[in-house]
Protein backbone atom coordinates (compact mmCIF):
# COMPACT_ATOMS: atom_id res chain seq x y z
CA UNK A 1 0.00 0.00 0.00
CA UNK A 2 1.21 2.89 -1.14
CA UNK A 3 -0.48 5.02 2.06
CA UNK A 4 -0.34 4.89 6.36
CA UNK A 5 -2.77 2.93 7.92
CA UNK A 6 -4.21 5.59 10.40
CA UNK A 7 -3.83 2.89 13.63
CA UNK A 8 -5.35 3.40 16.75
CA UNK A 9 -3.67 0.45 19.31
CA UNK A 10 -5.61 0.29 22.28
CA UNK A 11 -3.25 -1.60 25.53
CA UNK A 12 -2.55 -0.35 28.52
CA UNK A 13 0.33 -3.00 29.61
CA UNK A 14 3.78 -1.27 28.64
CA UNK A 15 5.73 -4.61 27.63
CA UNK A 16 2.50 -5.45 25.81
CA UNK A 17 2.53 -1.98 23.92
CA UNK A 18 6.43 -2.17 23.17
CA UNK A 19 5.73 -5.77 22.09
CA UNK A 20 3.07 -4.25 19.49
CA UNK A 21 5.09 -1.40 18.63
CA UNK A 22 8.35 -3.08 17.51
CA UNK A 23 5.90 -5.60 16.09
CA UNK A 24 4.50 -2.63 13.74
CA UNK A 25 7.34 -0.80 12.70
CA UNK A 26 8.55 -4.15 10.92
CA UNK A 27 6.19 -4.38 8.33
CA UNK A 28 7.22 -5.40 4.41
CA UNK A 29 4.33 -4.57 2.59
CA UNK A 30 1.94 -2.06 5.14
CA UNK A 31 3.15 1.31 6.49
CA UNK A 32 1.28 2.41 9.63
CA UNK A 33 0.77 5.45 11.16
CA UNK A 34 -0.20 4.34 14.81
CA UNK A 35 -1.39 6.60 17.72
CA UNK A 36 -1.65 5.16 21.36
CA UNK A 37 -4.27 4.90 24.04
CA UNK A 38 -4.21 3.39 27.68
CA UNK A 39 -7.49 3.36 28.53
CA UNK A 40 -11.34 3.05 26.82
CA UNK A 41 -11.43 7.51 28.13
CA UNK A 42 -8.43 8.05 25.93
CA UNK A 43 -9.65 6.03 22.81
CA UNK A 44 -13.06 7.61 23.06
CA UNK A 45 -11.12 10.58 22.87
CA UNK A 46 -8.76 10.20 20.01
CA UNK A 47 -11.65 8.36 17.59
CA UNK A 48 -13.73 11.72 18.51
CA UNK A 49 -10.70 13.91 17.21
CA UNK A 50 -9.75 11.37 14.66
CA UNK A 51 -10.43 8.92 11.81
CA UNK A 52 -8.42 5.87 11.96
CA UNK A 53 -8.19 2.78 9.43
CA UNK A 54 -7.77 0.21 12.04
CA UNK A 55 -7.92 -0.58 15.40
CA UNK A 56 -6.25 -2.60 17.94
CA UNK A 57 -6.94 -2.98 20.98
CA UNK A 58 -6.93 -5.54 23.69
CA UNK A 59 -9.80 -6.86 25.82
CA UNK A 60 -9.06 -5.95 29.63
CA UNK A 61 -8.50 -2.04 29.95
CA UNK A 62 -9.34 0.22 33.53
CA UNK A 63 -11.99 1.46 32.72
CA UNK A 64 -13.10 -1.35 30.30
CA UNK A 65 -13.19 -5.34 30.49
CA UNK A 66 -13.94 -7.78 28.01
CA UNK A 67 -16.73 -7.57 26.12
CA UNK A 68 -17.94 -4.44 26.92
CA UNK A 69 -14.24 -3.00 25.61
CA UNK A 70 -15.78 -4.49 22.46
CA UNK A 71 -19.41 -3.02 22.92
CA UNK A 72 -18.18 0.42 23.69
CA UNK A 73 -15.44 0.65 20.46
CA UNK A 74 -18.72 -0.39 18.69
CA UNK A 75 -21.08 2.32 19.79
CA UNK A 76 -18.01 5.03 19.11
CA UNK A 77 -17.08 3.90 15.61
CA UNK A 78 -19.03 1.37 13.47
CA UNK A 79 -17.08 1.97 10.29
CA UNK A 80 -13.59 1.10 11.24
CA UNK A 81 -12.16 -2.46 11.36
CA UNK A 82 -11.37 -4.30 15.03
CA UNK A 83 -8.55 -6.62 15.57
CA UNK A 84 -8.79 -7.99 18.91
CA UNK A 85 -5.78 -8.82 20.63
CA UNK A 86 -5.90 -11.64 23.30
CA UNK A 87 -4.02 -12.53 26.55
CA UNK A 88 -5.79 -15.92 27.73
CA UNK A 89 -7.35 -19.13 26.35
CA UNK A 90 -10.76 -17.71 28.00
CA UNK A 91 -10.21 -14.15 26.23
CA UNK A 92 -9.68 -16.12 22.67
CA UNK A 93 -13.19 -17.92 23.21
CA UNK A 94 -14.85 -14.09 23.67
CA UNK A 95 -12.70 -13.13 20.53
CA UNK A 96 -14.59 -16.38 19.08
CA UNK A 97 -18.08 -14.86 19.52
CA UNK A 98 -17.35 -11.30 19.00
CA UNK A 99 -16.18 -12.41 15.17
CA UNK A 100 -20.28 -12.33 14.80
CA UNK A 101 -20.55 -8.70 16.87
CA UNK A 102 -18.32 -6.73 13.97
CA UNK A 103 -14.74 -7.80 14.89
CA UNK A 104 -12.80 -8.73 11.58
CA UNK A 105 -9.65 -10.58 13.54
CA UNK A 106 -8.10 -11.63 16.65
CA UNK A 107 -4.85 -12.16 17.79
CA UNK A 108 -2.89 -14.45 20.91
CA UNK A 109 -0.52 -11.77 22.42
CA UNK A 110 2.12 -14.62 23.44
CA UNK A 111 2.15 -15.55 19.42
CA UNK A 112 2.72 -12.13 17.67
CA UNK A 113 5.28 -12.02 15.16
CA UNK A 114 5.79 -8.87 13.01
CA UNK A 115 4.83 -11.73 9.51
CA UNK A 116 1.87 -12.62 11.69
CA UNK A 117 0.91 -9.49 12.76
CA UNK A 118 1.27 -7.86 9.44
CA UNK A 119 -0.80 -10.62 7.92
CA UNK A 120 -3.63 -10.88 9.95
CA UNK A 121 -3.87 -6.75 9.47
CA UNK A 122 -3.68 -7.21 5.77
CA UNK A 123 -6.29 -9.69 6.45
CA UNK A 124 -8.74 -7.54 8.23
CA UNK A 125 -8.20 -5.08 6.26
CA UNK A 126 -9.67 -6.92 3.26
CA UNK A 127 -11.98 -9.19 4.36
CA UNK A 128 -13.96 -5.73 5.56
CA UNK A 129 -13.49 -3.81 2.44
CA UNK A 130 -15.28 -6.77 1.14
CA UNK A 131 -17.76 -6.54 3.44
CA UNK A 132 -18.47 -2.81 2.93
CA UNK A 133 -18.21 -3.60 -0.83
CA UNK A 134 -21.09 -6.14 -0.22
CA UNK A 135 -23.06 -4.01 2.12
CA UNK A 136 -22.71 -0.82 -0.61
CA UNK A 137 -23.86 -2.95 -3.30
CA UNK A 138 -27.36 -4.32 -1.04
CA UNK A 139 -27.83 -1.04 0.04
CA UNK A 140 -28.14 0.38 -3.50
CA UNK A 141 -30.31 -2.55 -4.56
CA UNK A 142 -32.40 -1.51 -1.54
CA UNK A 143 -32.43 1.94 -2.87
CA UNK A 144 -33.57 0.85 -6.35
CA UNK A 145 -36.59 -1.17 -5.05
CA UNK A 146 -37.76 1.68 -2.80
CA UNK A 147 -37.26 4.23 -5.47
CA UNK A 148 -39.21 2.00 -7.91
CA UNK A 149 -42.02 0.84 -5.76
CA UNK A 150 -45.18 2.32 -5.90
CA UNK A 151 -46.01 2.34 -2.74
CA UNK A 152 -44.58 4.98 -0.39
CA UNK A 153 -41.41 4.71 2.02
CA UNK A 154 -38.68 6.58 3.71
CA UNK A 155 -36.25 5.77 5.74
CA UNK A 156 -35.64 7.10 9.04
CA UNK A 157 -32.56 7.18 11.25
CA UNK A 158 -33.02 6.42 15.50
CA UNK A 159 -33.71 10.71 15.36
CA UNK A 160 -36.45 10.74 13.38
CA UNK A 161 -34.36 12.02 10.33
CA UNK A 162 -35.40 11.44 6.78
CA UNK A 163 -32.72 9.85 4.89
CA UNK A 164 -33.82 8.66 2.04
CA UNK A 165 -37.83 9.46 0.49
CA UNK A 166 -39.51 8.16 -2.83
CA UNK A 167 -41.67 10.20 -5.33
CA UNK A 168 -44.92 7.70 -4.26
CA UNK A 169 -44.42 8.67 -0.26
CA UNK A 170 -43.61 12.67 -1.62
CA UNK A 171 -47.37 12.44 -3.12
CA UNK A 172 -49.08 10.81 -0.34
CA UNK A 173 -47.32 13.43 2.55
CA UNK A 174 -47.80 16.52 0.71
CA UNK A 175 -44.21 17.42 -0.03
CA UNK A 176 -41.39 17.12 -1.74
CA UNK A 177 -37.50 16.02 -1.22
CA UNK A 178 -36.27 19.03 0.01
CA UNK A 179 -39.41 19.40 2.42
CA UNK A 180 -38.34 15.65 3.53
CA UNK A 181 -35.01 14.86 3.38
CA UNK A 182 -32.87 15.92 6.46
CA UNK A 183 -35.81 16.86 8.47
CA UNK A 184 -37.48 15.15 11.07
CA UNK A 185 -40.51 13.97 10.45
CA UNK A 186 -42.94 13.93 13.17
CA UNK A 187 -44.39 10.81 14.69
CA UNK A 188 -47.24 10.60 16.57
CA UNK A 189 -46.76 9.86 20.39
CA UNK A 190 -46.20 6.63 21.49
CA UNK A 191 -45.45 4.92 17.92
CA UNK A 192 -45.75 1.24 17.28
CA UNK A 193 -44.75 -1.14 14.39
CA UNK A 194 -48.06 0.44 13.14
CA UNK A 195 -48.69 4.04 13.11
CA UNK A 196 -51.70 5.81 11.82
CA UNK A 197 -51.21 9.44 10.98
CA UNK A 198 -53.50 12.66 9.35
CA UNK A 199 -51.63 14.35 6.57
CA UNK A 200 -52.40 16.29 3.31
CA UNK A 201 -51.29 14.68 -0.14
CA UNK A 202 -50.35 16.76 -2.71
CA UNK A 203 -53.61 17.50 -4.26
CA UNK A 204 -54.37 19.07 -0.70
CA UNK A 205 -56.49 16.61 -0.03
CA UNK A 206 -56.80 15.18 3.77
CA UNK A 207 -55.65 11.55 4.15
CA UNK A 208 -55.06 8.90 6.84
CA UNK A 209 -51.88 7.23 5.78
CA UNK A 210 -50.89 4.18 7.41
CA UNK A 211 -46.98 3.72 8.40
CA UNK A 212 -45.20 0.31 9.08
CA UNK A 213 -42.24 0.41 10.83
CA UNK A 214 -39.26 -2.36 9.89
CA UNK A 215 -36.13 -1.92 11.28
CA UNK A 216 -32.99 -2.33 8.94
CA UNK A 217 -28.94 -1.57 9.00
CA UNK A 218 -28.49 1.69 6.55
CA UNK A 219 -24.93 2.60 5.81
CA UNK A 220 -23.73 0.45 8.74
CA UNK A 221 -26.48 2.32 11.33
CA UNK A 222 -29.59 0.98 12.74
CA UNK A 223 -32.68 2.62 10.86
CA UNK A 224 -36.30 1.97 9.95
CA UNK A 225 -37.62 1.65 6.70
CA UNK A 226 -41.09 3.69 6.95
CA UNK A 227 -43.57 1.99 4.58
CA UNK A 228 -46.71 4.46 4.06
CA UNK A 229 -49.98 3.55 2.42
CA UNK A 230 -53.34 5.74 1.86
CA UNK A 231 -55.94 4.36 4.24
CA UNK A 232 -58.35 7.23 3.86
CA UNK A 233 -60.91 4.49 2.69
CA UNK A 234 -60.39 1.82 5.33
CA UNK A 235 -61.15 5.00 7.91
CA UNK A 236 -63.88 6.24 6.02
CA UNK A 237 -65.42 2.47 5.98
CA UNK A 238 -64.67 1.84 9.77
CA UNK A 239 -66.03 4.96 10.50
CA UNK A 240 -69.38 4.25 8.81
CA UNK A 241 -69.44 0.67 10.59
CA UNK A 242 -68.57 1.61 14.46
CA UNK A 243 -71.56 4.67 14.10
CA UNK A 244 -73.35 2.05 12.93
CA UNK A 245 -72.34 -0.38 15.81
CA UNK A 246 -72.77 2.59 18.27
CA UNK A 247 -76.51 3.35 16.75
CA UNK A 248 -77.71 0.08 17.10
CA UNK A 249 -76.41 -0.75 20.61
CA UNK A 250 -77.96 2.57 22.06
CA UNK A 251 -81.45 1.09 20.60
CA UNK A 252 -80.97 -1.74 21.86
CA UNK A 253 -80.16 -0.63 25.42
CA UNK A 254 -83.55 0.71 26.49
CA UNK A 255 -85.73 -2.48 25.33
CA UNK A 256 -83.02 -4.58 26.73
CA UNK A 257 -83.58 -2.28 30.11
CA UNK A 258 -87.53 -3.28 30.31
CA UNK A 259 -86.98 -6.21 29.37
CA UNK A 260 -84.10 -6.51 32.31
CA UNK A 261 -86.38 -4.96 34.78
CA UNK A 262 -89.13 -7.40 33.99
CA UNK A 263 -87.49 -10.10 33.98
CA UNK A 264 -86.10 -9.18 37.61
CA UNK A 265 -90.05 -8.53 38.70
CA UNK A 266 -90.49 -12.31 37.89
CA UNK A 267 -87.56 -13.39 39.57
CA UNK A 268 -88.11 -11.99 43.09
CA UNK A 269 -92.13 -12.92 42.53
CA UNK A 270 -93.17 -9.96 42.43
CA UNK A 271 -96.11 -10.77 40.34
CA UNK A 272 -97.11 -14.02 41.68
CA UNK A 273 -95.42 -17.01 42.78
CA UNK A 274 -93.84 -19.52 40.55
CA UNK A 275 -93.47 -22.85 39.87
CA UNK A 276 -89.95 -24.53 40.05
CA UNK A 277 -89.76 -25.29 36.37
CA UNK A 278 -91.11 -21.38 35.82
CA UNK A 279 -87.98 -20.63 37.96
CA UNK A 280 -85.88 -22.03 36.20
CA UNK A 281 -86.99 -20.58 32.99
CA UNK A 282 -86.76 -16.84 34.53
CA UNK A 283 -83.06 -17.61 35.40
CA UNK A 284 -82.36 -18.95 31.65
CA UNK A 285 -83.77 -15.80 30.58
CA UNK A 286 -81.70 -13.23 33.31
CA UNK A 287 -79.01 -15.28 32.02
CA UNK A 288 -79.18 -14.73 28.67
CA UNK A 289 -80.11 -10.63 29.59
CA UNK A 290 -77.28 -10.23 31.25
CA UNK A 291 -74.94 -12.02 27.97
CA UNK A 292 -76.83 -9.80 25.99
CA UNK A 293 -76.80 -6.61 28.19
CA UNK A 294 -72.89 -7.30 28.21
CA UNK A 295 -72.38 -7.80 24.14
CA UNK A 296 -74.19 -4.48 23.94
CA UNK A 297 -71.74 -2.50 26.25
CA UNK A 298 -69.13 -4.43 24.58
CA UNK A 299 -70.32 -2.59 21.18
CA UNK A 300 -70.74 0.61 22.73
CA UNK A 301 -67.33 0.35 24.06
CA UNK A 302 -65.61 -0.78 20.62
CA UNK A 303 -67.25 2.02 18.57
CA UNK A 304 -66.11 4.60 21.76
CA UNK A 305 -62.40 3.50 21.77
CA UNK A 306 -61.82 3.92 17.84
CA UNK A 307 -59.30 6.28 16.53
CA UNK A 308 -60.28 10.23 17.33
CA UNK A 309 -64.12 9.09 18.56
CA UNK A 310 -62.78 9.51 22.60
CA UNK A 311 -59.87 9.75 24.35
CA UNK A 312 -58.95 8.55 27.82
CA UNK A 313 -59.10 10.63 31.28
CA UNK A 314 -55.58 10.38 31.94
CA UNK A 315 -54.82 11.40 35.78
CA UNK A 316 -52.24 10.56 38.41
CA UNK A 317 -53.73 6.81 40.29
CA UNK A 318 -52.87 4.05 42.15
CA UNK A 319 -53.31 0.58 40.73
CA UNK A 320 -53.43 -1.13 44.21
CA UNK A 321 -57.16 0.19 44.74
CA UNK A 322 -58.13 -1.25 40.94
CA UNK A 323 -56.96 -4.23 41.50
CA UNK A 324 -58.24 -5.27 44.86
CA UNK A 325 -62.03 -4.17 43.34
CA UNK A 326 -61.30 -6.65 40.74
CA UNK A 327 -59.73 -9.59 42.86
CA UNK A 328 -63.58 -8.61 45.12
CA UNK A 329 -65.85 -9.13 42.23
CA UNK A 330 -64.05 -12.23 40.46
CA UNK A 331 -62.52 -13.99 43.35
CA UNK A 332 -66.67 -15.44 44.31
CA UNK A 333 -67.42 -15.94 40.50
CA UNK A 334 -64.33 -18.26 40.43
CA UNK A 335 -65.25 -20.08 43.36
CA UNK A 336 -69.11 -20.55 42.37
CA UNK A 337 -67.26 -22.35 39.31
CA UNK A 338 -65.08 -24.29 41.16
CA UNK A 339 -61.67 -22.13 40.41
CA UNK A 340 -58.96 -21.35 42.29
CA UNK A 341 -58.19 -17.55 42.40
CA UNK A 342 -54.74 -16.06 43.46
CA UNK A 343 -53.56 -12.93 43.35
CA UNK A 344 -50.16 -11.07 44.12
CA UNK A 345 -49.26 -7.53 44.21
CA UNK A 346 -47.21 -5.26 46.08
CA UNK A 347 -49.28 -3.43 49.50
CA UNK A 348 -47.44 -0.46 48.59
CA UNK A 349 -48.97 2.55 46.13
CA UNK A 350 -48.64 1.63 42.70
CA UNK A 351 -48.67 4.76 40.95
CA UNK A 352 -49.32 5.13 37.02
CA UNK A 353 -50.98 7.77 34.72
CA UNK A 354 -54.14 5.97 33.63
CA UNK A 355 -57.79 6.28 33.19
CA UNK A 356 -58.82 3.83 36.26
CA UNK A 357 -62.32 3.15 34.83
CA UNK A 358 -60.64 1.95 31.48
CA UNK A 359 -58.14 -0.28 33.31
CA UNK A 360 -60.38 -1.47 35.17
CA UNK A 361 -62.33 -3.11 32.09
CA UNK A 362 -59.39 -4.08 30.78
CA UNK A 363 -58.83 -6.39 34.07
CA UNK A 364 -62.50 -7.49 33.92
CA UNK A 365 -61.88 -8.54 30.06
CA UNK A 366 -58.68 -10.68 30.89
CA UNK A 367 -60.75 -12.23 33.44
CA UNK A 368 -63.66 -13.12 32.22
CA UNK A 369 -61.75 -14.51 29.36
CA UNK A 370 -59.40 -16.49 32.26
CA UNK A 371 -62.76 -17.55 34.00
CA UNK A 372 -63.82 -19.14 30.28
CA UNK A 373 -61.02 -20.93 29.78
CA UNK A 374 -59.60 -22.28 33.33
CA UNK A 375 -59.57 -25.71 33.70
CA UNK A 376 -59.28 -24.96 37.84
CA UNK A 377 -56.43 -21.65 38.43
CA UNK A 378 -56.98 -18.05 37.98
CA UNK A 379 -54.31 -15.66 38.46
CA UNK A 380 -53.54 -12.41 38.72
CA UNK A 381 -50.18 -10.82 39.84
CA UNK A 382 -48.84 -7.37 39.30
CA UNK A 383 -44.79 -6.07 39.74
CA UNK A 384 -43.55 -2.57 39.20
CA UNK A 385 -40.12 -1.74 37.97
CA UNK A 386 -38.70 2.51 37.58
CA UNK A 387 -40.63 2.63 34.36
CA UNK A 388 -43.96 1.26 34.87
CA UNK A 389 -45.67 -1.64 35.98
CA UNK A 390 -47.14 -5.24 34.74
CA UNK A 391 -50.20 -6.86 35.56
CA UNK A 392 -50.43 -10.76 34.33
CA UNK A 393 -53.62 -12.79 34.24
CA UNK A 394 -53.16 -16.51 33.90
CA UNK A 395 -54.90 -19.43 33.31
CA UNK A 396 -54.79 -23.41 33.36
CA UNK A 397 -56.42 -23.93 30.23
CA UNK A 398 -55.76 -25.37 27.20
CA UNK A 399 -52.63 -23.59 25.30
CA UNK A 400 -53.64 -21.03 22.46
CA UNK A 401 -51.55 -22.43 19.48
CA UNK A 402 -48.36 -19.88 18.23
CA UNK A 403 -50.24 -19.42 14.64
CA UNK A 404 -53.89 -18.11 16.75
CA UNK A 405 -51.92 -15.88 18.58
CA UNK A 406 -51.74 -12.55 16.61
CA UNK A 407 -55.56 -13.00 15.79
CA UNK A 408 -56.39 -12.47 19.52
CA UNK A 409 -56.71 -9.09 19.79
CA UNK A 410 -58.83 -8.91 16.22
CA UNK A 411 -61.57 -7.21 16.66
CA UNK A 412 -64.76 -9.91 16.02
CA UNK A 413 -62.02 -12.84 16.31
CA UNK A 414 -63.18 -16.28 18.08
CA UNK A 415 -60.69 -18.84 18.29
CA UNK A 416 -62.06 -22.15 17.52
CA UNK A 417 -65.33 -20.90 18.84
CA UNK A 418 -67.68 -21.12 15.86
CA UNK A 419 -70.71 -18.90 16.36
CA UNK A 420 -73.50 -20.79 18.58
CA UNK A 421 -71.11 -23.56 18.82
CA UNK A 422 -70.08 -25.13 22.37
CA UNK A 423 -67.80 -22.60 24.31
CA UNK A 424 -69.52 -19.87 22.24
CA UNK A 425 -69.63 -16.25 24.52
CA UNK A 426 -69.79 -13.65 21.99
CA UNK A 427 -68.54 -11.89 19.13
CA UNK A 428 -64.47 -11.56 19.72
CA UNK A 429 -64.56 -8.02 21.38
CA UNK A 430 -63.49 -8.30 24.80
CA UNK A 431 -59.72 -8.59 23.95
CA UNK A 432 -59.75 -6.19 20.95
CA UNK A 433 -61.23 -3.87 23.63
CA UNK A 434 -58.57 -4.46 25.92
CA UNK A 435 -55.81 -4.56 23.48
CA UNK A 436 -57.32 -0.32 22.22
CA UNK A 437 -57.26 1.05 25.89
CA UNK A 438 -53.89 -0.15 26.94
CA UNK A 439 -52.53 0.93 23.17
CA UNK A 440 -54.37 4.43 23.83
CA UNK A 441 -52.31 4.16 27.45
CA UNK A 442 -49.36 3.96 25.33
CA UNK A 443 -48.50 0.25 26.68
CA UNK A 444 -48.43 -2.79 25.75
CA UNK A 445 -50.07 -5.84 25.89
CA UNK A 446 -49.29 -9.75 24.94
CA UNK A 447 -50.07 -13.54 25.42
CA UNK A 448 -47.71 -15.88 26.08
CA UNK A 449 -48.76 -19.72 25.43
CA UNK A 450 -46.42 -22.64 25.75
CA UNK A 451 -47.31 -26.56 25.87
CA UNK A 452 -47.61 -27.68 29.64
CA UNK A 453 -47.38 -23.85 31.13
CA UNK A 454 -50.27 -21.68 32.03
CA UNK A 455 -51.92 -19.45 29.35
CA UNK A 456 -50.35 -15.55 30.65
CA UNK A 457 -51.80 -12.23 29.32
CA UNK A 458 -49.69 -9.43 30.03
CA UNK A 459 -50.07 -6.12 29.93
CA UNK A 460 -47.30 -2.63 30.56
CA UNK A 461 -48.34 1.13 31.88
CA UNK A 462 -45.78 3.30 31.34
CA UNK A 463 -45.75 5.20 34.77
CA UNK A 464 -45.36 8.19 32.42
CA UNK A 465 -47.92 7.70 29.52
CA UNK A 466 -47.36 11.30 28.65
CA UNK A 467 -44.22 10.77 26.99
CA UNK A 468 -45.69 8.29 25.24
CA UNK A 469 -42.88 5.71 25.24
CA UNK A 470 -41.84 2.39 26.91
CA UNK A 471 -39.28 2.58 29.08
CA UNK A 472 -36.03 -0.01 27.39
CA UNK A 473 -35.83 -1.96 30.34
CA UNK A 474 -39.16 -2.79 31.01
CA UNK A 475 -40.44 -5.20 32.87
CA UNK A 476 -40.35 -8.76 31.89
CA UNK A 477 -43.00 -11.62 31.09
CA UNK A 478 -43.26 -12.99 34.70
CA UNK A 479 -41.61 -16.92 35.05
CA UNK A 480 -43.04 -19.85 34.76
CA UNK A 481 -44.33 -21.57 37.89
Amino acid sequence: MSFAIRTLLIEDQPPDRELIRRSLTKFTDLALDVKEAGSMAEAAESLAKYHFDLILSDLHLPDSDGAETISSLLKLNLKTPIVVLTGTHQDEQMALGLLRRGVQDYLSKDRITPELLERTIRYALERYGREQRELAASEERLQRVIQESSQGMMIVDAEGVVRLVNEAAERLLGKNKKQLLGQVFELPQGTRPISEIEEVNSRREAVWVELRFVPIQWEGVPMNLVCCLDITERRRQDRIKNDFVGAISHELRSPLAALNLAIHQLSTEAAGPLTQKQGEMVQKAQNSIERLGNLVNNLLDFSRLQPGVSKPKLNRSDMGPILQEVVKNFAPRSAARGLAFTSDFPSETLPVFIDPHLIAKVLSHLLENALRHASSLVELRAIQDKGGIQVTVANDGPPIPSWEQSRLFTSFEQIDRPAGGPGYQGVGLGLAIARSIIDQHGGKIWVESVPGQKVRFHFYLPKDTESGELPANHVQPLPSH
